[in-house]
């Protein structure tokens, strides 16, 4: 049902502009470097990688979980995706569990 839907979308919406909020407050300002947060709906290797295809980027920074073994075999690592097929420089940063 729409309302179902609706209220899925809500949900996801509202997680996305909290993670926004704490991505705004922990990358640093530096100065001459400019980043883009963009929201995509997706595959998220494939998004990433059609974004980096139509834009002008220099460098992709993305995190991974460091998975290994089985969850890696079972879900695929969408940081390796983007490392093997983009077309510019990407640089891999491991992200802490929560």
């Amino acid at each position: 049902s729409s309302r179902i839907y609706d209220s899925i979308k809500e949900m996801i919406d509202k997680e996305t502009a909290e993670l926004y909020e704490k991505m705004d407050d922990r990358i640093p300002e530096i100065a001459g470097v400019d980043y883009k947060k963009i929201l995509r709906r997706g595959v998220p290797s494939e998004e990433c990688l059609l974004e980096i295809d139509k834009g002008d980027y220099d460098l992709v920074v993305i995190g991974s979980h460091g998975k290994s073994g089985l969850k890696k075999f079972v879900m695929g690592s969408t940081a390796e995706r983007i490392l093997k097929k983009s077309p510019i420089s990407v640089h891999v940063t491991k992200v802490p569990a929560q």
